[in-house]
């Protein structure tokens, strides 16, 4: 019984395994890649403006800066605590799960400076009567001032600001205007003479009761200057005034003082490989006045021999910017060109060019030049033919300078040249293969050779071929064959001196054919 129950159990267990098998599923088949919650969300509405799997250690795509009118974007912030700024480089290569978010700071005036890095200006609102200051305002660059409520002054009347407190680019004092009323008592009238301070010229005459004041009239403009402030009194006039109008210089036509506006330094550099002709560095340059305002002339570039200016850029390393906001250097750009083609060398072929020294001799000097830019000549390259030194018995053949072909001295190509040798072992400069012995064999008298008189035999090698076997002879009736006179001897290596040989058959008589003379 104990064993039945330990079959249906184990039975059972099969069956579970087999349904687990058959019916779960195939695997997913990334199940191995993992992936991480990467959230960007806008601090400024909540909203999220990217949510993102990433595939662990991979890089998240940062959304593009977001942008909202009177804020400036500052950064990406951990969502748990905005006092941890995430910078970029954290996105490059995510391990973790991560939530930020685009955090801002007031932006007023909207010119991508934070507010509490911009620059601000006083505003003094002035009363014109008792020399007190009505409010003292700091204003952000480019924003307006706001005007307080003026002081009531018996007999007088506000009429307004002696000058525009709106687009605030300079520390202003603003006066309040007053008129005076008008009594039976007080008729007396004075006059204001506004004069432009830079030709002297009279720009308006204003007649003012005792008491009121002139509204100033519109300053002339002025080539490169800006109307700065009126120097003299017409307000609560109580005699005739002189008031000048006052300018300052604007060179970059912005209306604002030159002598509070920065500076830069423009400088070029001639760089690696070349130079420059004509001032490089010019100092004290106000911001937004062109090269041409400025008297800057961009100096002419000159590259060193074997070297080119690159076109991109008109040669330098970035383009130039020729209204000068910030300081600015220039560095003027090269490309080697040894072959004189207007192509960097860095982006053309190259090649080898090797010297062997083949059978029978060897090479003095350099046998091998490597990396030789197409079209350089040999001269150019460094490139120095080796000398070829022969081993005894041996010359170097005259045709292509000794080597197997001719050397072409511009180089467009691997290539290889292998020295040329003759054998000359009887030191007569000619090439021995070419000095051919003839061998003349005579029956002379009493004989035939095969029927002729002669037998020549040519093209001979001497110091090559042995001597051949000697024709066959044949002696006339009652005559044997003697030898061959000079003696020869067959199988023998033929001298070098050797050119022309002359053998003649010998006989003696033998009448009784008993082979004895």
């Amino acid at each position: 019984m104990f064993n039945k129950k330990r079959m249906v159990v184990f039975a059972i267990f099969v069956l579970l395994m087999f349904f687990l098998t058959t019916f779960a599923g195939e695997p997913t088949q990334n199940a191995s890649v993992v992936f991480r919650d990467v959230i960007f969300t806008d601090g400024f509405d909540n909203k999220n403006i990217s949510e993102q799997k990433v595939e662990l250690g991979k890089a998240a795509e940062v959304p593009k800066d977001p942008y909202h009118k009177n804020y400036v974007f500052v950064g990406w912030y951990e969502h748990s605590d905005h006092k941890v700024k995430v910078e970029k480089e954290k996105f490059d290569k995510i391990m973790e799960d991560m939530h930020v978010d685009a955090l801002y700071k007031d932006d007023k005036n909207n010119n991508g400076i934070p507010d509490d890095e911009d620059t601000y200006y006083t505003v003094k609102f002035i009363d014109s009567l008792n020399k007190k200051v009505i409010k003292s305002e700091k204003v952000l660059d480019g924003l307006d001032a706001t005007a307080p409520i003026v002081p009531n002054h018996k007999n007088y009347t506000f009429t307004g600001w002696d000058k525009d407190y709106t687009n605030v680019k300079k520390n202003l004092d603003v006066n309040a205007i007053y008129k005076k009323d008008k009594t039976e008592d007080d008729v007396t009238m004075y006059t204001v003479t506004f004069i432009d301070g830079e030709d002297n010229k009279v720009i308006a005459t204003v007649n003012v009761a005792a008491g009121n004041s002139a509204t100033a009239p519109t300053a002339p403009k002025h080539e490169n200057r800006t109307f700065d402030h009126w120097n003299g009194n017409y307000t609560n006039v109580q005699k005739n005034e002189t008031v000048t109008a006052i300018y300052v210089d604007d060179k970059n036509h912005n209306d604002i003082d030159d002598e509070t506006e920065p500076r830069y330094t423009v400088e070029f550099l001639e760089g690696e490989h070349g130079s420059l002709t004509g001032n490089t560095k010019f100092e004290n340059v106000l911001t937004g006045l062109t090269f041409e305002e400025a008297g800057i002339t961009v100096p002419e570039i000159k590259a060193d021999e074997d070297y080119k200016v690159k076109s991109e850029n008109d040669g330098w390393d970035k383009t130039l910017v020729t209204t000068v906001t910030d300081n600015a250097t220039y560095t003027a750009q090269y490309y080697e060109d040894k072959n004189n083609n207007n192509i960097d060398d860095e982006t053309e072929d190259h090649f080898i060019v090797e010297f062997k020294a083949g059978d029978h001799g060897t090479l003095t000097g350099t046998t091998k030049y490597e990396n030789i830019l197409t079209g350089l000549t040999f001269e150019k390259a460094g490139i120095q033919v080796p000398t070829i030194n022969p081993e005894e018995n041996y010359k170097v053949k005259e045709e292509n300078a000794g080597w197997d072909k001719a050397i072409v001295t511009t180089v467009t190509s691997d290539a290889t040249y292998t020295a040329q040798y003759f054998a000359d072992f009887n030191n007569n400069d000619v090439d021995d293969t070419t000095e051919k012995v003839k061998l003349t064999f005579n029956a002379g008298e009493h004989g035939n050779i095969g029927g002729e008189s002669t037998k020549v035999i040519e093209d001979l090698l001497p110091g090559y071929d042995k001597y051949p076997v000697a024709p066959r002879v044949t002696a006339d009736e009652d005559y044997d064959f003697n030898g061959w006179n000079p003696e020869y001897t067959e199988n023998v290596m033929i001298p070098l001196e050797n050119a022309t040989l002359t053998f003649t058959a010998t006989y003696f008589e033998d009448k009784n054919n008993n082979d004895i003379d």
